[in-house]
């Protein structure tokens, strides 16, 4: 996050404003689901009083990351779309999230491990997303002509489908019960990945470039 923030103090465009953003707030889902399961440990009382569950917190984070992702695409694979059909689109996924958050709150603040319709609702969200990124992420791999360039847009493709295994990961550790499986950390190294994918493919670094044309 803090390399991709500077980056944005260095090039102010839509593009680097929405990694940014996706990256601060993946990272801010993350850093608020260690702490939640770290309280869950320390604080939760089995036969006690309602005991609040901080990964709400982490999913709402999670959604609000996806509005960001989705702008993204929206500016590198409709960068000539009308300004108002994309404060449109942008407009309907933000009310979704809106919803999202208002429900999540409601139905999950002292709900251990959160509601089956929480993380369906997330999922869903999620697929919207990134479906659309995977699309596009393939369309523009079909025009272009260069290997290079290619490969650099298949790290952008690739990121929506790291993204989709955090959800798969996360379902699997509360099958298991919840209590730090090692789906849990595959859940959060797969957020890391996609958000390095998506770095690689936009900022393509000189050394991996170099690496690529020889």
């Amino acid at each position: 996050t803090y390399k991709v923030g500077k980056r944005y103090q260095q090039k102010k465009n839509e593009v680097i404003r929405n990694i940014f953003l996706f990256t601060a707030f993946m990272a801010l889902a993350n850093l608020s689901a260690a702490v939640s399961r770290i309280i869950r440990i320390l604080t939760w009382e089995p036969d006690g009083p309602q005991n609040l569950e901080g990964l709400v917190f982490a999913v709402i984070f999670i959604a609000i990351s996806n509005n960001f992702l989705l702008q993204f695409g929206l500016a590198i694979f409709h960068p000539d779309l009308e300004k108002q059909k994309k404060v449109g689109v942008i407009s309907i996924y933000g009310i979704l999230t809106l919803v999202f958050i208002i429900f999540a709150l409601i139905t999950g603040m002292y709900t251990e491990d959160l509601t089956t319709n929480i993380w369906s609702f997330l999922v869903i969200l999620a697929l919207i997303v990134d479906v659309y990124i995977f699309i596009g992420s393939f369309r523009m791999i079909r025009k272009l002509s260069n290997r290079v360039d290619k490969i650099f847009v298949l790290f952008i493709l690739f990121t929506p489908i790291s993204l989709v295994f955090v959800y798969i990961f996360f379902f699997i550790d509360i099958l298991l019960g919840g209590k730090f499986t090692i789906f849990y950390y595959f859940g959060w190294l797969t957020g890391v990945i996609a958000a390095i994918l998506l770095y690689f493919g936009v900022f393509r670094p000189k050394f991996l470039e170099e690496r690529l044309k020889k």
